[in-house]
C-alpha cells in the first residue's frame, strides 16, 4: 500500500511538473483567445475593418502603429444589453508591448467613451516592443457588462535590443522618471513588511497556540484560558502596528507627494464619424446556413441610387472577410490581418446600374466557418448572424452596410 501511494504521489508531482513547464512556456501565448467567443457576440455586436498593423517584427523599443475603424452594429442584440460605455484596447499575453498613445476620430483618449449604436469610429494606437519573444497581439472593444470584443490580430516577433527598456516620461513638477522601475523598491517594502506581519501573526495563533488543544478548551467551554491576557495584548500591539503603518504611512507619503492628481473615472464624449453620402441600399430577405457544406447563403436586395455602376465587393463578418472576385481590383491586401474565408460567390454576378434593384442571391462558403468557431449561428438560442457588407464603384467610393439582426434557417443535408 505505502509503494502504491508513493508511486501515485510521484505521478502528481510529475503532471504538475509538467503543466508548470508547459504553462510558463510560449505556447500559452499562441492566441487571444477570440475563438473562444460565442458567434452572436463576434457576429452582432462590434465589427472592426480596415485594420492595418505597421508592422509584425520588431525590436524592444520600436513603436508598433495600429490603425482601422470599428461599428458598433446599430440593431445590437436585446439579450446581451447594451451600455452606452465602451474602450478601444489592446489584447496581448501580458505587458509585452507598453501603451504610448490612443487617438479615436483624432482626439486623445485616456479613459472609457460614450458610445452609440450605428456610429463607427476611426482608431490609432502606439505602442512600444517592451518584452523580447513572438506574441500575439490584437485590438479589442471593450463594452461596459459586455467584456472585451476582440478584432483582428497578428503575430508581433520582438527582438532583443541592445539597450534595456525604458519608459521615461516628465511629471508635472518636472521630474524625469522611468516608469519601469519607478517605485518599485517601494512596492516591494511595503510588500514584505506586510507578509512579515501576516507571517508573525500566524506563527503565534498557529505555531505557539496549537489548533486543537484550543479547540479542546473551546469544547470544554473554558473562554479564559482560550484567550488569555497575554493574547489580548499580543492583539492590541498587533492592531496598533497596523494604525501606525497605515495613517503613518499615509502622512509620509502625502508629504512627499504633495501633488497628487486622483483617479479619473469620467466619460469623454467622441463624435463618432460622418456618414458619407449614400447610393446604394441594401437589405437581407433570406439566410440560410448549410452545415455540411460550411457555407451561409442570403438573398440581398440592392438598390443602386447613384450615378456610377456599383459591386458587392466584399462581406466581413467578426474577422472573417469574403471577397467578390468579379469586383475590379478586389484582391485580397497583403496586409490584411483578418482571415480570408475564400470567394464571395454572388448570382448574378453582374454590376448594378445606376437606378436598379437588382435581387442578388450571396453564398458565402469556406472551412473558416468551422474553423473560426462561427458556425455555431444554428445552436445558439438567437440564430442570427450580422456582419457588413461592402459595396463600391469604380473610382473608390464605399457605402458599407451593417446587418446584425437576421434570421439563420439551418440546413443539415
Amino acid at each position: 500500500m505505502k509503494i502504491k501511494n508513493h508511486s501515485i504521489i510521484t505521478l502528481i508531482l510529475a503532471c504538475t511538473v509538467i503543466i508548470a513547464i508547459i504553462a510558463s512556456s510560449h505556447l500559452y501565448g499562441s492566441g487571444i483567445g477570440e475563438r473562444a467567443q460565442e458567434a452572436i457576440l463576434r457576429m452582432r455586436t462590434a465589427q472592426f475593418y480596415d485594420v492595418r498593423f505597421s508592422s509584425n517584427h520588431l525590436k524592444v523599443g520600436d513603436d508598433l502603429v495600429v490603425t482601422g475603424k470599428v461599428m458598433i452594429l446599430p440593431i445590437w442584440p436585446h439579450e446581451l444589453g447594451f451600455s452606452g460605455i465602451g474602450y478601444i484596447n489592446f489584447f496581448e499575453p501580458g505587458p509585452r508591448l507598453a501603451r504610448k498613445e490612443t487617438i479615436v476620430n483624432g482626439q486623445p483618449v485616456f479613459s472609457s467613451m460614450i458610445v452609440k449604436l450605428g456610429d463607427t469610429y476611426d482608431f490609432k494606437e502606439v505602442l512600444t516592443a517592451r518584452r523580447p519573444g513572438t506574441w500575439p497581439v490584437g485590438v479589442t472593444m471593450n463594452i461596459k457588462d459586455i467584456g472585451p470584443i476582440v478584432g483582428p490580430s497578428i503575430k508581433v516577433t520582438i527582438d532583443p535590443s541592445s539597450a534595456p527598456f525604458t519608459n521615461t516620461v516628465q511629471t508635472l513638477t518636472g521630474q524625469t522618471i522611468n516608469l519601469e522601475n519607478y517605485g518599485l523598491s517601494r512596492a516591494f517594502g511595503w510588500s514584505i513588511l506586510w507578509v512579515l506581519l501576516g507571517i508573525g501573526w500566524l506563527y503565534y495563533w498557529l505555531i505557539l497556540k496549537p489548533t486543537a488543544p484550543r479547540l479542546g478548551l473551546a469544547y470544554l467551554e473554558k473562554e479564559d484560558e482560550l484567550v488569555t491576557k497575554q493574547d489580548q495584548r499580543f492583539g492590541f500591539l498587533f492592531l496598533a502596528i497596523v494604525i501606525v503603518l497605515v495613517f503613518g504611512g499615509a502622512f509620509l507619503t502625502s508629504k512627499q507627494f504633495p501633488i497628487v492628481i486622483p483617479l479619473q473615472k469620467t466619460f469623454v464624449r467622441i463624435d463618432p464619424l460622418p456618414q458619407g453620402p449614400t447610393f446604394v441600399e441594401a437589405k437581407v430577405s433570406k439566410a440560410t446556413y448549410y452545415v455540411q457544406q460550411r457555407s451561409l447563403d442570403f438573398d440581398l436586395t440592392v438598390t443602386n441610387k447613384g450615378n456610377e455602376k456599383v459591386y458587392l465587393r466584399r462581406f466581413q463578418t467578426a474577422n472573417v472577410a469574403f471577397l467578390n472576385p468579379a469586383a475590379p481590383d478586389n484582391q485580397w491586401p497583403a496586409d490584411s490581418p483578418e482571415v480570408n474565408g475564400g470567394e464571395l460567390q454572388i448570382t448574378p454576378n453582374e454590376p448594378i446600374l445606376p437606378g436598379e434593384t437588382k435581387l442578388l442571391h450571396v453564398k458565402a462558403q469556406g472551412a473558416a466557418w468551422e474553423v473560426e468557431r462561427l458556425s455555431t449561428i444554428y445552436k445558439e438560442s438567437s440564430s442570427r448572424f450580422g456582419g457588413l457588407i461592402f459595396f463600391g464603384d469604380a473610382a473608390g467610393n464605399r457605402n458599407i452596410i451593417a446587418i446584425a439582426d437576421q434570421f439563420v434557417i439551418p440546413v443539415f443535408q
